[in-house]
């Protein structure tokens, strides 16, 4: 999807981003599920930080074009 919405000229800015919000992501989940998990004392509080993390990213592709965009 990112190879075929990225601008050409721009496409390694495009992935180094991608990278980058993927490392955060994983970071800021597993902290988060380690912290609900902890403070609710069940497996299944920390799931929920999970289907959260998916929910948000299906939200997020709401607003995604999928024509290739402009290079500036």
């Amino acid at each position: 999807m990112m190879a075929r919405i990225a601008p050409l000229a721009r496409m390694t800015e495009f992935f180094g981003l991608f990278s980058l919000s993927g490392q955060s992501t994983s970071f800021l989940a597993t902290l988060s599920v380690a912290w609900i998990t902890g403070w609710t004392h069940s497996q299944r509080g920390g799931f929920i930080v999970v289907v959260a993390f998916l929910i948000i990213g299906l939200i997020g592709m709401i607003w995604v074009k999928e024509e290739r965009a402009e290079s500036l």
